[in-house]
């Protein structure tokens, strides 16, 4: 764990602005997210392009203001694997993880069993 603050340095209105972008985003992709330990694996497919677009804007925008969250981001087949961690205890990592995938992949739709 390190000493980075565990919140997003955006004011509340631009919380909401942020939030609605990535909702009206949905119809780039179709989501699935598998919670773990102490990450949250999230599998985009959809047009890479168009995938890719969007993490290039959210990736640099979430880095910049939630520092405690990193993003891990991989090719896969028909789109992308994103890899989320938190820097937190672990009693707190799944509840943050849960709130950050609510937020950035709205339409994730969780999957349970073994990590592919």
């Amino acid at each position: 764990m390190t000493d980075k603050p565990i919140a997003c340095s955006l004011a509340v209105e631009d919380r909401a602005e942020v939030a609605a972008r990535y909702a009206r985003a949905t119809d780039r992709y179709r989501a699935t997210v598998r919670f773990e330990e102490d990450r949250a694996r999230v599998m985009l497919r959809g047009d890479k392009s168009r995938l890719a677009a969007l993490l290039d804007e959210m990736v640099p925008r979430e880095a910049g203001c939630c520092s405690f969250l990193r993003f891990d981001r991989r090719d896969a087949a028909d789109g992308y694997r994103v890899d989320l961690t938190v820097d937190a205890d672990r009693e707190l990592a799944r509840p943050l993880l849960e709130e950050m995938v609510a937020v950035l992949f709205p339409t994730a739709r969780q999957e349970e069993g073994p990590t592919p």
